[in-house]
């Protein structure tokens, strides 16, 4: 990242955006420490919720100009206006002729409309092209920045620079080589996404407990450490009603508008979705129409252990998202959800009412994948209640060389059709014919007619 930094160069906004625990101070002071060695005139600004009154804000700025003057004695009047301070600050930036750059740590903590509407006026000055600006924040900035791009004044590193490779997060854990395998630290950073805070917490654990391969399964946001990171970092700092819409919204993989509308049926608890955004949160946007949001499994898990706290009960609210999913033509999601809840009956009626068996033939892939849920879950299935389901077992089974399984799911089957209607019947002949092929089994050609 130092490397990418030094070749882009100083440019008139550099912003390293990303959640808490990734790392943007790190980069940023370690860049800071670099851009000094090579003689550039810097002042590095660590802002908190104060800086949110916009005459704070400047009377820091304007600190920090004249600290790179020189001059610690020029004190502004206490009372005087915004327009004021701000006017003065210009001027004084315009007397400084070589580049400056002013590093906003925690710029998030001073983010609203007044202050922002500050910085937006510095940059927009021309006559402040040699005043550079490094925000580091867990937001973006909200004023435009378009025009900055086009000039290729703007350069953003987010979370997708700043989460670890597989290949540094080796690094990281090299001191622990003899207690972690490669593919147990490469399956700790799929874990955790590279999330720099999660895995620093497990090389600590690693190094105080000296057992890596009995820490590492049960590693994510339910563990006491990383949960009171999470706790204290990113949780409780948020208004009571985000974090009882996180805590009801934990249990499902991905959010979007639409899904929450149908499970919680308020209006006014879905349109907090659209404000997730404003709090740094560890979550990805998926994108699609709908606009999917799906947070980050650490801190999903931390979630979930925070439902469980407060006694959510999940198994409806999956179960509403499995039917709404069901009838937007999504039926892995369907399933998967009816399984989440654990309803195995509620995922065998979904496929059954999609139509069973025929679902394996539906896209050039197939929708094995649909079986293969169901067959895990099996034994939790009253199979009798679903034999266009059963039928469908049968033939990828049989289809995976499982033979002596698709004879059982074909009895099942078969007991199923004294007791079923006639059209049940036409797909149990078909699917007789199937298994025959299947099977290398003669064909009749009156079975070859029905298939």
């Amino acid at each position: 990242l130092l490397v990418q930094l030094q070749h882009a160069g100083l440019k008139r906004v550099t912003t390293i955006i990303a959640p808490a625990g990734y790392g943007k101070t790190s980069v940023a002071s370690q860049w800071f420490e670099m851009l000094c060695a090579q003689g550039y005139r810097l002042a590095w600004l660590s802002l908190d919720q104060q800086h949110e009154d916009q005459t704070e804000f400047l009377r820091l700025l304007l600190n920090a100009v004249d600290f790179l003057m020189g001059d610690e004695s020029s004190a502004v009047e206490s009372r005087m206006p915004v327009s004021s301070l701000l006017a003065i600050l210009a001027t004084r930036l315009r007397k400084i002729t070589t580049p400056v750059a002013l590093f906003l740590d925690d710029y998030h903590f001073a983010q609203n409309d007044a202050t922002e509407a500050i910085v937006a006026r510095l940059i927009v000055d021309r006559t402040l092209d040699h005043v550079k600006f490094v925000l580091i924040s867990r937001t973006p900035p909200r004023f435009p920045v378009s025009a900055l791009r086009l000039r290729g004044e703007y350069k953003q590193i987010n979370i997708a620079d700043l989460g670890f490779s597989d290949r540094e997060a080796e690094e990281l854990f090299a001191e622990q080589g003899s207690l972690l395998s490669r593919d147990q630290i490469m399956a700790l950073n799929k874990r955790t996404e590279g999330w720099a805070v999660a895995l620093q917490m497990v090389r600590l654990l690693i190094a105080e407990n000296g057992n890596g391969g009995a820490l590492l399964p049960s590693f994510d946001g339910s563990s006491a450490e990383m949960g009171s990171y999470l706790s204290e970092q990113v949780f409780v700092t948020l208004p009571r009603e985000m974090q009882d819409f996180l805590v009801k919204t934990s249990p499902f993989p991905a959010v979007c508008r639409s899904l929450l509308d149908a499970v919680f049926k308020d209006a006014d608890f879905v349109e907090l979705i659209g404000r997730v955004h404003d709090y740094a949160l560890p979550i990805t946007i998926l994108g699609g129409d709908v606009g999917w949001v799906r947070y980050h499994p650490v801190f999903n898990a931390f979630l979930k252990e925070e439902a469980s706290r407060r006694g959510l009960f999940a198994r409806p609210l999956l179960e509403e998202a499995a039917r709404w999913f069901q009838a937007s033509g999504d039926l892995d999601a369907a399933v998967r959800h009816a399984l989440m809840s654990g309803n195995a009956n509620l995922a065998a009626a979904i496929v059954e009412e999609a139509g069973g068996w025929r679902r394996v033939y539906v896209t050039s892939r197939g929708g094995t994948n649909l079986f293969n849920a169901i067959l895990n879950n099996v034994a939790l299935i009253d199979l009798a209640r679903f034999p266009l389901t059963v039928l469908g077992l049968a033939v990828v089974s049989a289809k995976a060389g499982q033979l002596d399984a698709a004879n059982h799911y074909m009895e099942i089957a078969e007991r199923a059709a004294s007791v079923s209607l006639a059209t049940y019947l036409s797909d149990l002949r078909v699917v007789r014919a199937l298994m025959a092929l299947y099977l290398d089994r003669p064909v009749s050609s009156e079975s070859l007619a029905v298939l």
